[in-house]
This record gives C-alpha cells, sequence and structure tokens, in this order.
C-alpha cells in the first residue's frame, strides 16, 4: 500500500460516527496518502418547494453538507492532507465511483450498512473497497485486505 497515493472516503451524514474517515486517515498516516472526504446530497421535489429555485435548493443542500465535511476533517487535517469534495447527485453510488475515478483513488472507504447495495459497489468501484461498520474500532486493529472475483 505504499504505492497508494490517494484514498477516496464516502461520507456518510446519516451516521453517528465516521468509521471510514478514521480508518482512511490512520492508513493514510502509515503510508503517506493523500484522502478525499467525499459526500453526495440531492433533495426530493417535496423538499425542494420549501426553496424559491432549484437553484437555490441546491446550493442551500450543497453548502450545508460542506460546512458537514469541513466539521469533520478539520481536526484531521495536521495528521494527513484532507480535501473535502462534495457533488448534487441522487445516485451516491456513481458519484462516488466517479470522483474515484477522477481522482485515480486507490482505495474507497466507505461505512457499510445493510440497506445499502453492496453489489452495486462492488460492480462500479474502480478501485478496491475498503469497507467499515459502526462497530470498528482503531486500537490494534490491522488492515485486512480481500478480493472478490
Amino acid at each position: 500500500m505504499a504505492n497508494c497515493l490517494k484514498y477516496l472516503v464516502v461520507m456518510d451524514p446519516d451516521a453517528p460516527h465516521q468509521t471510514a474517515l478514521n480508518r482512511a486517515v490512520a492508513l493514510a498516516g502509515r503510508s503517506g496518502a493523500n484522502v478525499v472526504a467525499f459526500a453526495c446530497c440531492y433533495l426530493s421535489e417535496q423538499d425542494m418547494l420549501h426553496f424559491n429555485s432549484r437553484h437555490e435548493a441546491k446550493h442551500d443542500a450543497r453548502q450545508r453538507l460542506e460546512q458537514w465535511l469541513y466539521s469533520q476533517t478539520g481536526h484531521l487535517h495536521g495528521r494527513v492532507r484532507i480535501t473535502c469534495e462534495s457533488a448534487w447527485n441522487g445516485d451516491h453510488i456513481a458519484a462516488a465511483c466517479y470522483r474515484a475515478q477522477h481522482h485515480d483513488a486507490c482505495m474507497m472507504f466507505l461505512r457499510h450498512h445493510d440497506r445499502q447495495p453492496l453489489q452495486h459497489w462492488l460492480e462500479h468501484s474502480p478501485c478496491p473497497l475498503y469497507l467499515t461498520t459502526d462497530r470498528d474500532t482503531l486500537a490494534g486493529a490491522h488492515p485486512v485486505l480481500a478480493t472478490i472475483d
């Protein structure tokens, strides 16, 4: 993993803890990789009714998401190089996979839960996935890599 230069972390605004971000930062500290914290937002038609225009709704949603990203990553900037990016897209899996490909990421970190279609991630990801859960702990944890063909 020493040749990896960039990790893309798919942030989950609904998660109480960002285990994927914590794991990526821990590994980036060892490997010297840069980290891109990425999150996607999209509002339903019902939610957009509260705004004067679609443009205003998109701008407000992205601005709130970017503020959240910076609040989640602000305390980590001294340990590794982190950039934050957001996108407006209803298909967050496609958006994250596109960003990983755009940044030439060597690994994507994401929090996996039962409601998420893991097969869709595996089919579209341009790089290996590192899945975390809410139960992940960093104390004494060793990185495990697995491949599925």
